[in-house]
């Protein structure tokens, strides 16, 4: 894999990042609290971007 396609990889793996904390700072925005609904969200959504942060890095072969 060429430097570029590592660094794009590189790229979206700190937008994941910025994506679970900024999920979570949107879940307490509106009322200072998290609820259960909210918390169902964060925790799919968590799931979802870890799965996706592991293939991320097995392609660049960090994991």
């Amino acid at each position: 894999m060429n430097d570029h396609m590592k660094l794009q990889i590189r790229t979206m793996l700190v937008s994941v990042g910025t994506f679970r904390n900024g999920l979570k700072m949107s879940a307490l925005k509106d009322d200072g609290k998290i609820d259960r609904y909210e918390e169902k969200i964060l925790k799919k959504a968590e799931k979802a971007s870890a799965k996706y942060t592991k293939v991320l890095k097995k392609l660049i072969g960090e994991e």
